[in-house]
């Protein structure tokens, strides 16, 4: 997986301020805690992208370092990490799309996963995740539980 330079940049920027070396470290960091994030996605998503479940690895491993212990904080922090992805002066990152996505995913938590009436769709301007706004919400409402769970145990 390659990302452009920028994005790398971004991401390496968030990392460092949860004291993440990198993304092989966000994912020993989920090892760490017995988080399986493809265990996680694979019922709902089979075929999802590598990148897709890098981003997911690191919102995890974020929720981790911050000791996050409730899902609707998880899913926020996981927004923090699709954002860092963000390409640059993309509609992603004009529209805060990636934390639009965890606060969205937080309050589905939240209203036992009900979809809040006109509700936004960021799969458009999340593009790079290769998910449908269901999917995106699906996946983020599963790894946050389970984070939750493993903070809690």
């Amino acid at each position: 997986m390659e990302l452009e330079e920028n994005v790398l940049e971004q991401v390496n920027e968030v990392a460092a301020k949860y004291a993440i070396a990198s993304l092989e470290d966000a994912k020993a960091i989920c090892e760490d805690k017995g988080l399986n994030i493809s265990s996680i996605i694979k019922p709902i998503k089979n075929d999802i992208n590598e990148l897709a479940e890098t981003i997911y690895t690191f919102g995890a491993a974020i929720a981790i370092k911050k000791d996050t212990k409730l899902a609707s904080y998880v899913a926020i922090d996981i927004g923090e990490a699709i954002q860092a992805f963000c390409v640059p002066n993309s509609e992603g990152t004009e529209n805060r799309a990636g934390l639009g996505h965890g606060y969205q995913a937080s309050s589905y938590i939240k209203n036992n996963q009900t979809k809040e009436e006109n509700a936004t769709d960021y799969s458009t301007m999340l593009e790079f995740m290769g998910l449908s706004n269901d999917e995106l919400l699906n996946i983020t409402t599963a790894i946050s539980n389970r984070v939750e769970e493993i903070m809690n145990a």
